[in-house]
């Protein structure tokens, strides 16, 4: 148990009462589980100390949490059935999980997190029921913003975010498709919570190209839609490719 023991609750959020004042990443995902037709059993990885937990249970009869962090999980399991403290690449986590089936599986910022995050995701696929879904959150390594840092010989860990030094992997748009892809399901949605402009974060390292309006103009073209340069956080609402 001690082990598993965090001090740090850097990820802490208040819990919030009204659903308006929500961060758009957590309105985003509500919206999409209040669309699953049974709402049943719920599952949340990474759950921390339940500001969303804490909407889901409003939501869905039976919710069960995941969480590393034992003083986070304290405060999270006021909003849940059950709490399971733990590693999910861990056997005795997976078979606490195996007990149930769910129609949704909710997995925000973990994966980025595991050692085999492809295989984590096969086997969360293999506890859906069969209309069940899975909504995956990452970081965007290629965002214009990292992207910009990297190019100029920086590559700096930080205590949150996409260079978060607890991240163990990495993953664009086109990987990230590839991970979901590998554990046998489909995006069905997609969205962005947090972007970035593409053209002021160039200009910032390229300063002389803020001369020049032709250029701003076709950096503009071609990045301002390009996901891959704007989205620093993917969100994914995605199902099993056998129910597409």
């Amino acid at each position: 148990m001690s082990s598993l023991k965090y001090e740090s609750l850097i990820y802490h959020k208040d819990i919030v009462e009204n659903r308006d004042n929500l961060n758009s990443e957590a309105g985003k995902v509500l919206d999409w589980i209040e669309s699953i037709e049974t709402k049943k059993n719920a599952l949340e990885i990474g759950c921390h100390t339940g500001y969303l937990t804490y909407w889901i249970n409003k939501i869905f009869s039976d919710v069960t949490i995941v969480e590393i962090n034992e003083n986070a999980i304290r405060h999270a399991e006021n909003f849940c059935n059950e709490s399971i403290l733990g590693n999910i690449e861990t056997e005795p986590v997976k078979n606490s999980i195996s007990k149930n089936k769910y129609d949704v599986i909710v997995i925000l910022h973990v994966l980025e997190h595991l050692v085999d995050p492809w295989e984590t995701l096969k086997f969360l696929s293999s506890q859906l029921t069969e209309n069940g879904e899975i909504i995956i959150a990452l970081p965007n390594i290629n965002n214009m913003q990292t992207r910009m840092q990297i190019m100029a010989g920086h590559f700096n860990y930080t205590e949150e975010g996409v260079m978060d030094k607890t991240h163990l992997r990495f993953f664009n748009p086109d990987t990230a498709k590839s991970l979901i892809e590998s554990a046998g399901l489909y995006v069905d949605d997609y969205f962005s919570p947090w972007k970035v402009q593409p053209a002021r974060e160039i200009i910032k390292y390229l300063p002389l190209i803020k001369k020049s309006n032709l250029i701003v103009k076709l950096i503009n073209k071609i990045y301002t839609f390009n996901s891959q340069a704007t989205d620093l956080v993917m969100l994914f609402k995605c199902k099993r490719k056998n129910e597409q």
